[in-house]
Parts: structure tokens; C-alpha cells; sequence
């Protein structure tokens, strides 16, 4: 599994190993634990997606700058070596900025200078991907986030937040 994750063998193997476990154990937190690791390798369960519908409340509650810090977790630095670049946002009418320099995503309420692109959302999109309900890239695919200039720049953006 380490080596090659979609060897069907070795997953049908380790599994196997995993039900034999669950079935032998005294321990109910052992016994969950590796029925869910199976159920998350078959795709019965997506994490994200059951968490994120319970996180939502709480982050609809935040202010707007928090909900833009939760995107620095989700930010894959390693895939961001010498990208710099600006993205303006208005979510719901109220102007943001997030930019990329030095490997690190730093959110700003200002920005003097140039900008590489402009998105607009509401605050409903960005709510459901500070929740993990939706990602980035799909909220643009469907038309919650509306590319309004510096495509190509909006696209990288979104590739680099999970």
C-alpha cells in the first residue's frame, strides 16, 4: 500500500487484516476505527464532507477575515516554489485579498499595488469551502465564484488551497 495505494491485492489484504481486527477486538474505538479506515478506502465515507456540514454553523458565525485565515491550513506551500501573485475578492460586496509570496498565503483587508486577478463570491461559497463541503476549484467550475479578471492567475490560486 505504501509503495503502489492502488494495488488491489495488497488493499483486499490489509482489509482483510483490518476486519479480522475489528472482529477479535474487546476495544469499540479500535473495532470503529479500522471499520471506518475500510469504509474511507471503499469511498462509503468522505470525512470532509460529514464534518463539513457540522462545522458550518460555526463558520457562519465567524467574521469574514477569520474564514479567509482557515484557508493558510489548507494551503499547499510545497506546490507554491517562486509563485507570487495577488488575488482580489469581494465576497458579498466587502473587498479582500489573498496573497502568495514566499510559499505562504497571507490574507490582507488592503493591498497597494498591483493585483494578478479579481474573483466575487458570496459569502454562502466561501462559508461552504471554509466547511470542506466544496473546494475552490469546484466552486468555480459550477459558477459560485465568478472569475472577473486574471483567469489564469485565479485558476493557480484555487490549485493551491485543498
Amino acid at each position: 500500500m505504501e509503495v503502489d495505494p492502488s494495488d488491489k491485492d495488497s488493499k483486499s489484504i490489509r482489509q482483510e487484516a483490518f476486519r479480522t481486527i475489528a472482529r477479535t477486538t474487546l476495544s469499540a474505538n479500535e473495532r470503529n476505527y479500522m471499520l471506518g479506515i475500510i469504509k474511507e478506502e471503499n469511498g462509503e465515507i468522505d470525512w470532509k464532507a460529514a464534518l463539513g456540514k457540522s462545522a458550518l454553523p460555526m463558520i457562519r458565525a465567524q467574521p469574514l477575515d477569520q474564514v479567509l485565515e482557515l484557508m493558510n491550513s489548507r494551503f499547499r506551500a510545497e506546490d507554491a516554489d517562486h509563485e507570487k501573485l495577488v488575488i482580489g475578492l469581494t465576497i458579498s460586496g466587502e473587498k479582500r485579498f489573498l496573497e502568495v509570496r514566499n510559499n505562504i498565503l497571507i490574507p490582507r483587508q488592503s493591498f497597494v499595488g498591483s493585483i494578478d486577478g479579481q474573483l466575487s463570491m458570496g459569502r454562502d461559497t466561501l462559508n461552504n469551502i471554509g466547511a470542506h463541503i466544496t473546494t475552490w476549484a469546484d466552486a468555480i467550475e459550477s459558477g459560485d465564484i465568478e472569475i472577473l479578471s486574471g483567469e489564469k492567475a485565479v485558476l493557480r490560486l484555487a490549485s493551491l488551497i485543498e
